[in-house]
């Protein structure tokens, strides 16, 4: 999982550097608001890219802000902003309206877990009940995604 995020994590400043090199060749490069709707079609698109399969390990705050994706994230934002490199995560999310990327991961691995549950194929029925006889092993899939639920106090999705 590792080898995936870290890729991801390549690919995630690949699309940072188009948002900037688009900004700069539109002439928007000093508008931030336009910045963050191209960072929101571009870069986080690609940071989103293949969460269902490695970020499951880092779908709460406390996890996901040890991730390089998290620090490109943040990076790009306190450029666009002109803050400090130590400004507050939250201060700056909340600036610029953001949610902080474990969210967006979060919101992409639920709604995969809820096609798969909805879905009427049987071999993904087999897979489903397979990963949930297996949810109590930390290292599955399925644990980490219940251990989410849990650690965000949530009861029912």
């Amino acid at each position: 999982m590792l080898t995936a995020a870290k890729k991801m994590a390549d690919n995630f400043r690949s699309a940072i550097a188009r948002v900037y090199r688009i900004g700069d060749s539109k002439g928007i490069k000093h508008r931030k608001h336009a910045m963050l709707w191209l960072f929101q079609v571009f870069a986080l698109t690609a940071g989103l890219y293949g969460c269902q399969v490695w970020a499951t390990s880092s779908l709460t705050y406390d996890c996901s802000k040890i991730t390089l994706t998290h620090a490109l994230h943040l990076g790009f934002r306190k450029r666009l902003l002109g803050v400090k490199k130590g400004t507050d995560t939250h201060c700056v999310l909340r600036e610029t309206g953001q949610m902080p990327i474990f969210f967006y991961w979060f919101r992409c691995i639920i709604r995969f877990w809820n096609s798969l549950l909805s879905s009427n194929d049987p071999l993904l029925e087999k897979v489903v009940q397979a990963g949930l006889l297996n949810a109590s092993r930390s290292d599955t899939w399925t644990y980490q995604i219940l251990h989410s639920k849990t650690s965000l106090h949530l009861s029912n999705f």
